[in-house]
């Protein structure tokens, strides 16, 4: 996949997840910004592309992570292009792990986000099974506590005769 096969399947899920004409401009002029930018430093289109991933998921993330609330307009300062804002990548940045177990991890934490609609599904599950858990276990104990506070009536009633 080159850069405008990427930025055309982005610019396509994007649309069709109905983000505000906008906001998707301002997407796809810092993805376009990056690819140039990880280019110029070295790196060749595909690597660049690759390590960035499936375009699917990461419109995916970004329509997810949508407020729908604030608007960019193309002409506005809201925007700057990535080396702008952040400089020209560094050469003695570590390389992406390119394993399979980086791109699952890479993925994962895209999706798991706490930002991210799975994000806060996944918090919530995992709330309801600590409760579920805890009440669980306290209502496996009492027959225990019972059983004991028994035991322990009885030894000291029997220790006072």
């Amino acid at each position: 996949m080159d850069r405008r096969e990427f930025l055309a399947t982005l610019r396509g899920q994007l649309e069709a997840g109905q983000m505000h004409e906008g906001k998707r401009a301002a997407h796809l002029r810092y993805y376009e910004d990056y690819i140039q930018s990880r280019v110029r430093s070295g790196q060749s289109e595909e690597e660049v592309i690759r390590a960035l991933g499936d375009p699917r998921l990461i419109a995916r993330t970004l329509l997810d992570t949508d407020d729908r609330s604030a608007v960019y307009e193309d002409d506005s300062d809201h925007y700057k292009s990535y080396s702008d804002a952040y400089g020209t990548p560094r050469q003695d940045e570590p390389a992406t792990d390119q394993s399979a177990f980086g791109r699952i991890k890479e993925t994962l934490s895209g999706i798991l986000h706490p930002g991210t609609r799975t994000g806060r599904l996944l918090r919530y599950a995992l709330a309801f099974l600590a409760v579920f858990l805890v009440i669980r276990l306290l209502l496996a104990a009492i027959p225990f506590l019972i059983a004991l506070a028994v035991v322990v009536f009885a030894v000291s009633y029997f220790s006072k005769k």
